[in-house]
């Protein structure tokens, strides 16, 4: 008999994948060696253990739950399917480590642990569920559950572990497995299949969701990306958690805001996330991805099916300044509410209709309303006690914030790529999350404006450190005089490379003299603004310099922008002329070209400083994508101020170098 006509007799069902299991299977099949959807839990076992019962009860867990029985099949195919098999032997190990001395064990299961994820999976040959028995000696026992996410979710697992106990419960209690598995047979009768929910999803109106989808994000051009301030590089793909809880007074702060104002506990935090996305992108309209149970499509005992139900939406937080807590996160109530409702399309297909594509969703939050059965987790619970020691569930995403309501408590976890990321800076990130859903506890009534999104260690820090301002500067200095100060005390060092040239200060102050008396002939005075748009180059230097030399205020617009845009600026700004290189800009201003040869043949000696520390030194414009480009004005002074900040802060010397990066 061949090993095709074997397999086709051993197939029960066969079954398209649904969009979040496509997900999957792409990024393992783009990222063969990732161990991303890998989740993994370790338990401690508790009473007296019978190892070949726990063999059984796996056993027994695997017939009830088809899921656990699937293969995922791709090769050779035009579409992937899952095949649930009739039989399927689930991957089971006995470990003996009673041998090995006691403060070794631990490390030896850690070992073990990290080894099993990195295997991974073949989605199409293995058993998508590992177990392994460790035994630590006496009676001592860990037990470690390795499965693929493609396969089950949270609430899943929450089932199969109860199912695991009852089974070896009733092993334990005299029931012999045959009678055991005729019960298991008739469940099995009585509840839905993850089947069910794949049909289910293959008669939803595809072109109404798309419809909503398209609706709610056409006109989103933005993108929440957070760098890190505090980036550890490292070579191997990681995930760390940082963890933060609420106490009981705060979270009852917030249940009260839960039943005044009729808005889910869920609706609070994923708002308050936005907002602090917000706070760190410097926008006030981000879209993250909502991770949600999926189970509350119609149909009957979906609670109890075990599948890979939860799917990843897009959620939209944005408000305007006068606009208070109460209206956004009613606002935010009612987007989830109908969201839900199309929570069916496939998110690849969402992002496919956005401006930023696969780069629209950079982040997940999730607000888990399941708990484990408390049994499992108790010691002195009757029959066999499994408390968890460790679990871990990694995604393809760099920070995952994880909800949930423990005990009366909130509870925060942050997953998060720690080549990315550090760990300050998330615990910083989780503590404004927390100031920000204090504050809404304490006035929902307040407008999104004055709401305070820094912690009260950030504002000391700001206030107090980075606003002691006591430091020796020479306040009564100006640009010009202090470039002049360092051309007679350095005039044959090196002032600027660009490329293969390098300028010394008295070269390059010749040229920054003989722009400043050009602009002089066009009656540049203090404040007056003169636009620059160059590209990178000594030249471009020597034009900024000079503008300020002559006694006006640099305006630099990058020549590669829109022409609308450009055009904004110029009536913004009122310049009173234009300097130009390698660019052309339609304008009737007086307009310098300084790629002209002439102008580097006009006088070069210092013109008399004509500013105070007051006068305008510069205006640097915002990108605009968001709206429309706003100028940032900045004076002589505090140009001074910051530089005599970063000499001190970086301790600057003769001998460094600083790279012109902005």
């Amino acid at each position: 008999m061949s090993s095709k006509m074997v397999l086709g007799s051993n197939i029960e069902n066969i079954y398209s994948l649904t969009p979040v299991q496509e997900g999957m299977l792409y990024h393992k099949l783009a990222n063969g060696d990732s161990t991303a959807y890998v989740v993994q839990h370790r338990f401690e076992l508790n009473g007296l253990i019978n190892e070949q019962k726990v063999e059984e009860a796996i056993q027994l867990v695997t017939m009830k739950h088809d899921v656990l029985r699937t293969s995922i099949v791709y090769e050779k195919l035009t579409m992937p399917r899952q095949i649930i098999l009739k039989n399927r032997t689930i991957e089971y190990e006995r470990i003996d480590l009673s041998d090995i001395a006691a403060y070794d064990r631990n490390n030896e299961m850690d070992m073990i642990a990290q080894l099993d994820v990195k295997r991974g999976f073949d989605l199409q040959r293995d058993s998508l569920l590992r177990v392994k028995l460790v035994h630590f000696g006496a009676n001592q026992y860990k037990m470690l559950w390795t499965i693929h996410h493609i396969i089950i979710d949270g609430w899943s697992l929450s089932i199969l572990f109860s199912d695991f106990k009852t089974y070896y419960d009733m092993l334990e209690n005299g029931k012999s497995l045959p009678s055991i598995m005729s019960i298991v047979e008739t469940d099995k009768k009585r509840i839905e299949k993850y089947g069910d929910y794949v049909k289910w999803l293959e008669q939803q109106n595809a072109s109404e969701g798309i419809a909503y989808w398209e609706q709610l994000l056409s006109d989103y051009d933005g993108t929440a990306d957070i760098k890190s301030m505090e980036q550890t590089p490292l070579e191997v793909e990681t995930v760390s958690l940082s963890e933060m809880k609420l106490s009981k007074e705060q979270t009852a702060s917030l249940q009260n805001l839960v039943a005044t104002h009729h808005i889910t506990m869920n609706t609070i935090v994923e708002t308050a996330w936005g907002i602090v996305l917000q706070a760190y992108t410097g926008a006030k309209d981000v879209v993250y991805g909502k991770v949600i149970s999926g189970r509350h499509v119609a149909i009957r005992g979906i609670e109890k099916i075990v599948g890979p139900f939860i799917v990843t939406i897009p959620a939209r937080i944005r408000y305007k300044e006068e606009d208070r807590v109460v209206e956004v996160l009613r606002s935010t109530q009612l987007q989830g509410t109908k969201s839900t409702a199309y929570s069916y399309c496939p998110l690849q297909q969402i992002m496919s209709l956005t401006k930023q594509k696969s780069e629209l969703i950079k982040y997940l939050y999730a607000f888990e309303n399941y708990e484990l059965d408390e049994t499992l987790l108790t010691q002195h619970s009757e029959g066999l006690g499994l408390k968890i020691e460790a679990y871990r569930e990694q995604t393809n995403y760099d920070l995952v914030l994880i909800v949930n309501n423990e005990h009366g408590y909130l509870r925060f976890q942050m997953q998060y790529a720690s080549n990315h990321y550090g760990s300050r800076e998330i615990e910083a990130m989780l503590l404004r999350l927390q100031a920000v859903l204090l504050s809404f506890a304490n006035n929902p009534e307040m407008k999104l404006s004055e709401l305070e999104t820094i912690t009260e260690e950030e504002k000391e820090q700001i206030l107090g450190v980075f606003n002691d301002t006591y430091l020796p500067y020479a306040k009564d200095k100006t640009i010009p005089a202090l470039w002049e100060e360092q051309v007679a005390n350095r005039p044959d060092a090196t002032a600027v490379v660009y490329e293969d040239n390098h300028v010394t200060y008295d070269a390059l102050n010749r040229k920054i003299n003989q722009v400043a008396w050009a602009l002089r002939r066009l009656h540049i005075k203090p404040d007056d603004r003169v636009v620059i748009v160059a590209e990178r180059s000594v030249e471009m230097i020597a034009g900024m310099y000079g503008i300020i030399k002559a006694g006006g205020a640099y305006v630099p617009v990058d020549p590669t922008i829109p022409a609308e845009r450009m055009r904004f600026i110029l009536n913004d700004c009122k310049p009173k002329a234009v300097l130009v290189y390698k660019t052309t800009i339609e304008t009737d201003l007086p307009t310098i070209n300084l790629a002209d040869d002439k102008l580097w043949e006009g006088q070069g000696e210092n013109p008399e400083q004509v500013n105070r520390p007051d006068d305008l030194a510069y205006i640097i414009y915002t990108s605009g994508t968001t709206g429309q480009p706003k100028g940032v004005m900045l004076a002589h002074s505090g140009v001074v101020a910051m530089r005599s900040y970063l000499q001190e802060k970086y301790e600057v010397t003769q001998q460094d170098n600083v790279l012109q990066f902005a």
